[in-house]
């Protein structure tokens, strides 16, 4: 197979050198001119043909996407672990964090590989949502201790409860 017999041709400097340009979003024909010759063999000094480079580079996207789905599995492995304590006693607000900080890793994720705009745009936002709906929700649990307080009668709200809750929806944006 000429795949393997190119490569093994070339000193390691080269085969970094070539792994790297196959990388690039270049046509074939301009990888042709831009590849390092055969390095040892009756090819020696010649360019490499437009087949073998495309079988290099083949090569390069499915070790790349093995590489990528391993790492997944281990994350998704990882996540099931987690996941199983919490959802043993149903605890609602800890398994929403979890989910939260599984969207923030894939943010950072799709960051770094530059990947997705959309997809990184909306996970953002529901991000800041929940850590707004974290913000809330600790000022609420303030005010309720605040209000539960004995001997705090002059705290009591002068609101009723459809005027509470219609403010809570208001502060957290449910119409």
């Amino acid at each position: 197979m000429d795949i393997h017999r190119y490569e093994a041709s070339l000193t390691p400097k080269k085969l970094e050198r070539l792994h790297r340009l196959l990388r690039t979003p270049r046509t074939v024909d301009q990888l042709v001119i831009m590849a390092p010759p055969w390095g040892k063999g009756r090819r020696k000094g010649k360019r490499p043909s437009p087949d073998t480079l495309f079988d290099v580079r083949a090569r390069l996207e499915t070790q790349s996407t093995v590489d990528e789905l391993s790492a997944t599995a281990a994350f998704i492995n990882n996540t099931n672990q987690a996941l199983k304590e919490m959802v043993k006693g149903t605890n609602a607000e800890g398994v929403l964090d979890q989910v939260m900080m599984l969207l923030g890793q894939e943010v950072i994720y799709f960051t770094l590989k530059r990947l997705n705009p959309a997809a990184r745009t909306a996970a953002t936002r529901l991000l800041l949502k929940r850590a707004d709906q974290r913000r809330v929700d600790r000022r609420l649990d303030l005010a309720e201790e605040t209000l539960e307080k004995p001997g705090n009668e002059q705290a009591k709200s002068p609101f009723s409860a459809t005027e509470k809750e219609a403010a809570v929806k208001q502060i957290l944006g449910i119409n």
